[in-house]
């Protein structure tokens, strides 16, 4: 390492940046194993969760593109409930439909023009929540398919909630999907 020991105390914006950087490098280049390793440091000497989010999220995406899709789920539900969304992940048929209401409730008399002009959101945390959910969406729809729609509604939900950001249309054209699918 180029970098001094105490440089987390040090030096703490560089070393967070140079690790940001070497991870997302080899995220890119698929050394999964060696960026899982890295990533250890991010999470263990930043000094506020919104530090760690770049760190995780190229984890995210490593554990994905392994194929350690539970640890991937996890990782991303964590996240998530840092930044204030709940994701349940044992989903039972009564999970499943109270989460079916809540999407309905909030699009309930919603024409498309009110949709398409819903504000731009602008909420970091919802943001980055998105983007962590879309991370797993990816996941469940080929690994744990209960969850999937779960995490297609709460999508649709933050949306209407705090506005359209650009992983809002992958969550329209999922939810539209399940609409015409016979799971609903």
């Amino acid at each position: 390492t180029l970098l001094e020991d105490d440089s987390w105390r040090t030096k703490y914006s560089l070393s967070l940046r140079l690790y940001d950087a070497a991870a997302e490098a080899l995220c890119v280049v698929g050394d999964y194993s060696t960026l899982t390793a890295l990533a250890e440091k991010p999470l263990h000497y930043a000094r506020c969760f919104g530090d760690k989010l770049i760190t995780y999220s190229n984890l995210v995406r490593a554990l994905s593109s392994s194929g350690s899709c539970d640890e991937c789920i996890n990782t991303s539900v964590n996240v998530l409930s840092q930044l204030g969304e709940i994701i349940p992940t044992n989903i039972t048929s009564e999970i499943y439909f109270e989460e079916v209401t809540k999407v309905r409730e909030a699009l309930i008399g919603m024409s498309r023009q009110e949709l398409l002009s819903l504000p731009v959101m602008s909420d970091f945390n919802k943001l980055t929540a998105m983007r962590f959910l879309n991370h797993m969406l990816i996941v469940t729809h080929a690994s744990n398919p209960p969850l999937s729609p779960i995490v297609v509604f709460r999508m649709v939900r933050m949306t209407v909630e705090f506005g359209v950001c650009n992983i809002a249309a992958i969550a329209f054209s999922c939810y539209g999907a399940w609409l015409a699918s016979s799971l609903n």
